[in-house]
């Protein structure tokens, strides 16, 4: 046990000596599958548009946020978030239709060497293994390229399907954090899933 940590605290000392691992994220701009083209989320007038269809159906946001009344939050929303910070940030956008349909999005923690995967796809798409598709090219970047000891995700109890995107991709599952977030008025509990190498 001790000496595993001290392996642990190894890697990640060596690891914050090399490029941080958001600095290497930013030179994967555009990732491809055989769908979709996982690409930077931009402020142009499709990209909003795009955007809001999705940012503003409460089904499709019910477990991650607020919907958008307008595409104007929106478009502020994509500007701070999306461009000014790109780094593991990336719209899912089908090939045969040009359309972003979703993102998806590698946050890294260079001392741990580890990451998160969160993703979140227009209802009007789901059940067509796009989420699946676009969380497990993030997650082979993940372990493949960045070479992160864990990955893991974790969704909103309530959000079964969630779950079933992430036992696709090969994850395991934890454990359960209780009362982990204050979302909407009310305490929820998030379900925890991982995959380590």
């Amino acid at each position: 046990m001790v000496s595993n940590r001290g392996t642990m605290e190894s890697k990640g000392e060596e690891n914050m000596k090399s490029q941080p691992l958001r600095t290497t994220l930013l030179h994967f701009t555009e990732l491809e599958t055989d769908r979709l083209i996982l690409r930077p989320v931009t402020i142009s007038e499709r990209d909003v548009a795009d955007f809001y269809q999705f940012a503003s159906d409460p089904e499709t946001v019910q477990y991650s946020f607020l919907p958008y009344p307008s595409q104007e939050p929106v478009l502020r929303m994509i500007s701070s978030y999306f461009v000014d910070d790109p780094a593991g940030k990336w719209g899912v956008e089908l090939k045969a239709t040009h359309q972003l349909i979703g993102y998806v999005e590698l946050q890294v923690d260079d001392y741990n060497v580890s990451g998160e995967i969160g993703y979140l796809i227009n209802r009007d798409f789901w059940h067509q293994g796009y989420a699946s598709e676009a969380a497990q090219c993030v997650l082979d970047l993940g372990m493949n390229e960045l070479k992160l000891v864990r990955v893991q995700g974790r969704y909103d109890v309530r959000n079964a399907a969630s779950g079933r995107v992430l036992q696709h991709v090969g994850m395991q599952e934890e454990g359960v954090l209780r009362n982990h977030r204050y979302f909407q008025g009310d305490f929820v509990d998030d379900v925890i899933w991982s995959k380590v190498q």
